[in-house]
């Protein structure tokens, strides 16, 4: 049985299907099979990835011991014979990928004592993608954050996400986020995403563009961009202007921001390369000025979303679709703020944009009519999501007046929000177990 995990092939083959958590309890089958399995077992490691590492370490539960937030000035740097063991396995780790949401800073503090026991730099050598929490970093709980966290940037790291931090009171500000920056500019230099969700400006800065203008002309490479919670001034875009490798760019507006950007100064350079771009606008009334001008400096985009959480009526204006329609859409996403937006004219929408692929609006309930402009005018469609509201008098066809109508196959990927028809007395809506199944079965047809 030994001799069959010594036959290369098979061990790829046992590699490629078994579980991660099989191939742990395999390793001690052979040294070949610890060869083969240990790159794989390594490659990626969760949010727990730094209480991972220090049980590399001799007596490493030792320093998991204390509460989370007491910083351990105490601790020393390890010497080179008690770090064999970790400096065997490091190298094998490309990726540390957090969840999404993390329940508080304790990651960050254990990223911290690990830094404090080893010295080598970086302590991760061949590590690509680094998932990570930067909300935390300014609060006071970490002293000199960017210094230990210098330690996790490698020239070999490519991609950087700053996961988002539903608990963090503190996001990272613009001193802390040039600081970031500027530190992944210069050790980073082949990074090619960089996705930055707990960035916080409230206030327009005049030196803030001039300040971040320079890291991020650095950032040759970088392909994909994420900046949530920004303020969309001018001096942000003229830094931006300078990432001329930038394929996919998402900007999401920070809130309660009292700032209007002037139309003609909203990008004083362009973006030729970009082809998809994201848009969160919080406080733009113009959003029709603000489009024109993304259309002019980004002639190239043809993947869409834009997303209102004020004056989202104006997402299904005339005017946005006679502007848009410049753009070589193939796939268009709207989200709106709410429901009750003014009538779309979906003839008009689906004639303007005959070669969309992909489609989905949220925040806007489509009528049978609607559907059936985008079905006729729309024949390149692959994939459309909607809101649907099922129930009496809401200009749905039953199953018994399908009969009538000229059908035919699709081999569009069709996806419905099935909406409850709110009771007249404004209390509430019908629950889902009220919804007729013949209604819902002459929309499926």
């Amino acid at each position: 049985m030994v001799r069959i995990f010594e036959i290369p092939e098979i061990l790829c083959l046992i590699c490629e299907q078994v579980p991660k958590y099989e191939l742990a309890e395999l390793l001690s089958t052979s040294r070949s099979f610890f060869d083969c399995a240990a790159p794989l077992l390594w490659e990626t490691l969760p949010q727990s990835a730094p209480l991972i590492l220090i049980k590399l370490l001799p007596n490493g539960d030792s320093y998991l011991k204390h509460d989370h937030n007491t910083i351990v000035e105490n601790i020393q740097p390890l010497d080179s014979q008690s770090l064999v063991r970790f400096n065997f396995y490091s190298p094998y780790v490309k990726k540390i990928s957090p969840n999404k949401w993390l329940p508080d800073g304790q990651w960050n503090a254990m990223w911290y004592r690990l830094f404090r026991l080893i010295k080598t730099r970086p302590i991760l050598p061949k590590l690509q993608v680094l998932g990570i929490s930067l909300a935390r970093l300014g609060d006071g709980t970490l002293r000199d954050p960017f210094t230990w966290l210098s330690a996790l940037l490698s020239p070999s790291l490519v991609e950087i996400d700053d996961i988002r931090d539903r608990y963090a009171h503190i996001p990272m500000g613009p001193q802390s986020l040039c600081s970031f920056i500027s530190n992944a500019a210069q050790r980073c230099p082949r990074i090619y995403s960089l996705s930055l969700n707990n960035v916080a400006r409230y206030e327009p800065d005049p030196s803030f563009g001039t300040r971040i203008a320079s890291p991020f002309s650095q950032l040759r490479y970088l392909r994909i961009l994420v900046l949530e919670g920004v303020v969309l001034e001018p001096q942000l875009f003229t830094a931006l202007s300078s990432l001329s490798s930038l394929k996919s760019l998402a900007l999401e507006e920070a809130d309660n921001v009292n700032f209007m950007i002037q139309p003609k100064r909203f990008i004083p350079h362009d973006f030729p390369a970009v082809q998809y771009l994201e848009l969160t606008l919080k406080s733009q009334a113009n959003i029709i000025k603000f489009m024109e001008a993304i259309c002019k400096f980004s002639p190239l985009v043809n993947r869409l979303s834009l997303k209102c959480t004020t004056h989202s009526e104006a997402l299904l204006s005339p005017e946005l679709f006679s502007v848009l329609s410049q753009l070589p859409l193939q796939q268009l996403t709207l989200r709106l703020h709410d429901h009750d937006c003014a009538p779309l004219n979906s003839e008009q929408f689906a004639r303007t944009f005959p070669a969309l692929e992909y489609l989905h609006i949220y925040g806007y309930i489509f009528t049978f009519r609607d559907f059936t402009f985008i079905a006729k005018h729309m024949p390149q469609l692959r994939q459309l999501l909607l809101m649907v509201r099922v129930g009496a008098n809401q200009g749905w066809p039953s199953i018994n007046e399908l009969s009538s109508l000229t059908l035919s196959p699709s081999p569009s990927q069709l996806y419905f929000y099935l909406l409850p028809i709110p009771l007249s007395t404004g209390r509430g809506a019908l629950p889902p177990s009220r919804v007729s199944k013949r209604e819902v079965a002459a929309i499926a047809a």
